[in-house]
């Protein structure tokens, strides 16, 4: 039986962070890599200045995993997976100059055209335009992340992005129920991280209607899961 976490956020009212968020999913690195020589190297000075920031302002990503393997290996790959870790469970890191200095000088990474930003009806993304929407949008808008151990993803096929693409297609009716919204105003993205130990996709969910904005109760959470 695969071991499959999932974590729940939200943003509520309105964020300049929701549409950071965004464009940090579909573009970081870890979005269908080209190759993995990079991995290996020595860590760059904007990874290593991000990580003093985040230790410093956040300590608590030091309880992370991530944070004990880079302990162990301290090389570039790790450095960025214990980044991206952090990221999740701080996005408001996403408006500091050192992460801003950090996805300037990220290794190359092949994505959907520009991105690895991902929908429901099949048209490329408009990243920047999308970005836009979301930050203007007035209401909450929810997050989640669906994490398996990298042995569990390459057996069920839960490797790529287009896979995660397509299961979440056939989810669009489920999450507009969990979420409350209803369906012919549900608005999602999704973006695969192809992480070395733990593959995960990135969900954004929200309502084309601020008048449904849809909600998150216990009973709606427990469901979902």
């Amino acid at each position: 039986m695969p071991r499959i976490i999932f974590k729940a956020g939200i943003f509520r009212n309105g964020s300049q962070h929701s549409g950071n968020y965004l464009n940090y999913i579909a573009t970081r690195e870890g979005v269908a890599k080209i190759g993995d020589g990079w991995r290996d190297k020595q860590i760059t000075t904007a990874q290593q200045n991000i990580i003093d920031e985040m230790i410093k302002t956040y300590p608590k990503v030091k309880s992370l995993p991530e944070y004990n393997e880079w302990q162990i290996f301290h090389t570039r790959g790790y450095a960025s997976e214990f980044i991206a870790r952090a990221f999740e469970d701080a996005p408001e890191m996403l408006e500091s100059k050192s992460y801003l200095d950090y996805i300037a000088t990220r290794p190359r990474a092949e994505r959907f055209g520009s991105h690895g930003l991902f929908s429901d009806d099949g048209k490329e993304l408009v990243l920047d335009r999308e970005r836009k929407e979301i930050q203007s949008y007035g209401k909450h808008i929810f997050t989640g992340i669906l994490s398996l151990k990298r042995e569990d993803a390459e057996r069920l096929s839960f490797n790529s992005a287009e896979s995660w693409r397509s299961f979440l297609r056939g989810m669009k009716v489920e999450l507009a129920k969990y979420y409350g919204i209803p369906i012919d105003k549900l608005k999602w993205y999704g973006a695969f991280h192809n992480e070395q130990s733990h593959p995960h996709v990135h969900l954004v969910v929200y309502s084309a209607d601020e008048t449904h904005p849809g909600y998150l109760s216990k009973e709606s959470l427990r469901q979902l899961k």
